[in-house]
């Protein structure tokens, strides 16, 4: 009914012991690894994969809160706080939001970096 098969006679040590003695290549792969990795750390720099590295590259852009709270290293009541002239932690140089839409608000990226030299000149004065 079924019909029955031969093992070969070759153990797998066998094998490893040919696949040893395959010539290589005429380039070292230690020289063929160092030839591919700084290619590939030029295409990670060249393009910014985070929103903020993506803001950080165009001064003149719009950016949302959650990164605005990145580059202030503020937390959103902070920031509400901050907006609101009623609040008693106001702060009329923080940077003004701009309408988006109907409800979503963004920051320039330009007037950011200029609240954080604000900050720094405000800290050197003091």
């Amino acid at each position: 009914m079924y019909q029955s098969f031969a093992i070969p006679d070759r153990s797998i040590e066998s094998d490893v012991r040919e696949s040893k003695n395959v010539t290589s290549t005429s380039v070292p792969v230690d020289t063929e690894i160092k030839q591919i990795l700084p290619k590939q750390a030029q295409e990670q720099t060249s393009q910014p994969k985070t929103a903020l590295e993506r803001a950080l590259c165009d001064p003149k852009c719009v950016i949302r809160l959650k990164t605005l709270l990145e580059i202030l290293g503020l937390s959103r009541s902070t920031v509400y706080l901050r907006i609101n002239p009623q609040s008693k932690y106001y702060d009329p140089m923080f940077p003004k939001s701009i309408p988006l839409g109907m409800k979503a608000k963004g920051w320039v990226l330009e007037d950011v970096h200029a609240y954080i030299t604000h900050l720094r000149n405000q800290a050197e004065t003091s």
